[in-house]
């Protein structure tokens, strides 16, 4: 079986971190990294195949390979889309080699078969012994022969296991010249889980996430303290008088003094506050009285109709609301908010 060669440079890394390469040569694996070289005879029965597939994509599960536009066969190591680099099936043409030595002489040939008996010559004088002739000149180059049979390689396998430990890999080769077959049994690629890393940095502050949906109302919380005076707000007029047009807001001392100068709903008026009051009730009889003459219901309800009943209280109404209810003598404020 001829040597083989495979360098994991890239996918085989010791625990100091230096690339590590093998050297096989059909039972013996040899590993060389920084810290030297150790060989260990391999040989085992032949491993599971892999499954080829004609592209990256179509490669889904772990055995699954295919060969890249470098030629260099891929195989999926690792679950989703992890590959390992298997190198080249064919390798560089070799230069070209020294001239063979010539060979021996051949075995002497059967025996021709006997020729007709020619005429009897006459005998000749024997003639003097002649000198060695020269070499002669070399000939002319032949015609090229026929292309040979083509060497090929029939599809490769491979397998890669889950273990971890020493990397090794087990090569076999079988078929003809022309559909040579070679197989891959990769063992322990996985590396020991290395210490845990330091503390990243802090990230970025990410960007402000959408409002979430209002929450459930929550029970309503003990009253706090009242907070202290807020600046004067800015940009707002308030008028310092009470008016039926304008609809900026008005001092509050304004509002007061206007309530200041108002009756309570419930109050009592002097006589002599009520204009007209003292005359009216001049005219009229005293509580205790009595009539010289008859005076009929008809004739005193028409005479007291109009007239101001003296318990009466008039009701001081200040509201945004058109006046409405009421009774004789009532005052209403309208005012807008």
């Amino acid at each position: 079986m001829a040597d083989y060669v495979i360098d994991f440079c890239d996918a085989v890394r010791g625990l100091d971190g230096t690339p590590c390469t093998h050297e096989w040569n059909g039972t013996v694996l040899t590993i060389h990294s920084a810290s030297g070289s150790s060989s260990a005879d391999l040989k085992g029965e032949d491993g599971a195949g892999i499954s080829m597939r004609p592209d990256r994509a179509s490669c889904t599960e772990l055995g699954h390979a295919y060969i890249d536009e470098n030629g260099d066969i891929q195989i999926l190591t690792v679950l989703p889309d992890t590959f390992t680099n298997g190198g080249q099936l064919k390798g560089d043409k070799g230069d070209k080699g020294d001239k063979g030595d010539k060979g021996d002489k051949g075995d002497k040939g059967d025996k021709g078969d006997q020729g007709d008996t020619g005429s009897q010559g006459e005998k000749g004088e024997p003639g003097e012994k002649g000198d060695k002739g020269d070499t002669g000149s070399q000939g002319e180059k032949g015609d090229k022969g026929d292309k040979g049979d083509p060497a090929g390689f029939g599809t490769p396998v491979a397998t890669v296991d889950s273990g971890s430990g020493t990397p090794s890999v087990t090569v076999t080769a079988s078929g003809d010249d022309t559909a040579k077959v070679f197989t891959f049994n990769f063992k322990n690629l996985k590396g020991e889980k290395g210490d845990k890393g330091d503390q990243g940095e802090p990230g970025a502050k990410g960007d402000t996430g959408a409002k979430g949906d209002t929450g459930e109302q929550g029970e309503k919380g003990e009253k706090g303290d009242k907070g202290d005076k807020g600046d004067p707000g800015q940009g707002v007029d308030v008028d310092s008088e009470l008016s039926v047009t304008s609809t900026n807001p008005v001092q509050n001392k304004v509002i007061t003094e206007m309530l200041n100068s108002k009756s309570s709903e419930g109050h009592l008026h002097e006589i002599a506050n009520v204009i007209g009051l003292q005359d009216a009730l001049d005219d009229k009889a005293d509580d205790s009285h009595t009539h010289s003459e008859y005076v009929t219901s008809t004739a005193l309800t028409e005479a007291l109709e109009g007239k101001a009943n003296v318990s009466d209280v008039p009701t001081i109404t200040i509201s945004t609301a058109d006046p409405s209810g009421g009774k004789h003598g009532d005052i209403w404020f309208k005012y807008e908010e």
